[in-house]
């Protein structure tokens, strides 16, 4: 084995840089022909994601590139103590790489894919260059930037971010201060912001006790913390202003923004609160959610009724990852059947890590499920479940689904909430799938692979970051051996 030196990360960083700019470019080939909707669309995503890294490699967070880095090492027979400085630099070094090819292939993108390859040498530093004293303008106010802002990126958001965006961003002017000079935006101003979204409840301006109050009257309240945001919201709310005030600095509006953004992080004493936990469903619940008749005549006419239920089951994916899937995101990747779960032609996920290929379970097959792909091939049809329609207030396909499953499981008798109080919902089957695979002992790794989760090691996005695991072996290792048809009989009288 190899040692790892200065020289070597050089070495390794210019030949993923490589890599990385191939296989965006075939990805690009592979997923045309293309128009300005569905480049905006992949740009966006690009956008996203890039910003996430880059504030990682900003902050020095180096949890979520470990995973790619111990993958390239043992690609390239180099050895590294994980403790070590030289590994950290490799961290340090890659996530910065990652942030600038993301940047780079989402301004060719745009400009169209014959732009591309890009070489080496075209890749911005991703370091922000300082802006002398004298060039800083006096700027706008920090109204005017935001709205400036929002009217830049529109374009290139996604549906859904066009709804989410614009009110958490002016949410932020109104607690710091709508006629601020943006040149006056210090870290008071930000500690401001961050300790009251930290104790302001979630979406206070939908619940009427809150809704005629000002700021500090609803500070003021008792408020328990289970009303609260949970960390992972605030910290994606920190996430997108993070990246406001990264294009502000490329703007020109302000000299650094390092010191600003330093200050949005949760605090160690938010770090711990979270959402309501969601149960997985028991056997006894799964008996009862498919048995036979009900199922039958409950799904009869709808064929995402039927399969979305199942699919969730056997993969662990996101109600709204299987309702806006098309018919070309089912797959044959080397021999292995596969849900492609992208954020192509206007799909949205929920995180970078979303982005996977699942291998599709024999059982399915057994049911019916390629058949059923095959007929709406047959019949012209763009995506996999034609009869959900796009709800345009949230830019999501999943609402209808999720409506009928709340009636259908409480008719079933499977209550509202289980014994601990946890929550039962359609998302319970994704975890019925974890926790499952965990019972059997399944590789870990792997599972996060799969379900896309949100944290840890596999935070994979586009052909940069294709997963780790070959689909057979995510098949043969993984998804053959989860047996819900096994033990609920129901299941197999589909």
């Amino acid at each position: 084995m190899q040692q790892l030196t200065d020289e070597k990360i050089r070495e390794l960083v210019d030949e993923w840089i490589k890599d990385a700019l191939d296989a965006e470019y075939e990805a690009l080939l592979r997923s045309g022909p293309w128009n300005e909707e569905k480049l905006g669309t992949y740009k966006g995503t690009l956008q996203l994601v890039g910003s996430e890294i880059y504030d990682a490699w900003l902050r020095k967070d180096f949890r979520q590139v470990k995973g790619r880095v111990d993958a390239l090492l043992a690609h390239k027979g180099v050895e590294a103590d994980r403790d070590s400085m030289v590994y950290r630099k490799l961290c340090d070094a890659l996530l910065k790489a990652e942030a600038d090819v993301l940047r780079e292939v989402s301004d060719y993108t745009w400009e169209g894919p014959s732009s591309f390859p890009p070489t080496t040498n075209e890749i911005p530093d991703a370091q922000p260059q300082p802006i002398q004293q004298d060039e800083v303008k006096t700027g706008p106010t920090l109204h005017e930037a935001v709205e400036k802002y929002i009217e830049d990126k529109n374009p290139g958001w996604s549906p859904k971010s066009r709804i989410d965006m614009p009110p958490k961003l002016r949410q932020f002017v109104k607690i710091v201060g709508y006629d601020l000079p943006f040149t006056q935006l210090d870290r008071d101003a930000m500690r401001k912001y961050r300790d009251m979204m930290e104790n302001l409840p979630a979406r206070y301006e939908q619940k009427k006790i809150y809704r005629d109050k000002s700021f500090e009257e609803i500070l003021a309240m008792d408020i328990p913390d289970e009303e609260k945001l949970a960390a992972k919201s605030l910290e994606n709310r920190f996430i997108i202003i993070r990246s406001f005030l990264n294009w502000c600095e490329d703007e020109g509006y302000i000299e650094k923004v390092r010191g600003l953004n330093k200050v949005l992080k949760v605090s160690k004493a938010t770090q711990g609160r979270s959402t309501g936990k969601r149960a997985p469903f028991t056997e006894d619940d799964l008996r009862n959610l498919f048995a036979p008749e009900a199922y039958a005549e409950e799904t009869r006419k709808s064929p995402a009724r039927f399969w979305m239920p199942l699919l969730a089951l056997y993969t662990g994916a996101r109600i709204e990852e299987l309702a806006q899937l098309h018919l070309s995101d089912i797959k044959s990747i080397d021999g292995v059947l596969v849900i492609d779960i992208n954020a192509l032609d206007g799909k949205q996920l929920k995180t970078a890590a979303a982005v996977r290929r699942v291998p599709i379970h024999p059982f399915l097959g057994k049911l019916g499920f390629l058949d059923y792909v095959a007929t709406m091939n047959k019949r012209g049809e763009q995506r996999l479940f034609p009869d959900l329609s796009l709800v345009e207030k949230t830019g999501k396909y999943s609402a209808a689904i999720s409506q009928w499953f709340t009636r259908y499981r409480r008719e079933q008798g499977v209550q509202d909430q289980d014994e601990e109080g946890r929550s039962r919902t359609f998302h319970s089957f994704r975890h019925t799938f974890i926790t499952r695979s965990k019972h059997l002992g399944l590789n870990r790794n792997m599972l996060k692979e799969i379900v896309g989760h949100e944290q840890g090691e596999t935070d994979d996005v586009t052909a940069i970051y294709e997963g780790s695991y070959p689909p057979r072996m995510l098949r043969d290792e993984f998804i053959k051996k989860i047996d819900f048809h096994e033990r609920v009989e129901e299941l197999n009288l589909l």
